[in-house]
């Protein structure tokens, strides 16, 4: 995975992880949420890529 997928990642947990100490439960969960869902994608991305055949062909 690339760096900028790891930052952004990292800052929708440490934004969730704030809000949580700062006792603003909704927006935690909210952020929580929502960084289930990006990490919910990448299986998508890995098992069913439709630019491969494209990408192989290229790169023999």
């Amino acid at each position: 995975m690339s760096s900028y997928g790891d930052s952004s990642c990292s800052i929708v947990f440490h934004s969730a992880l704030e809000l949580s100490d700062q006792q603003n439960i909704v927006a935690s969960k909210t952020y929580e949420t929502l960084q289930l869902q990006i990490w919910s994608l990448l299986p998508g991305f890995c098992t069913r890529p439709t630019d491969l055949a494209i990408v192989s062909s290229s790169a023999a």
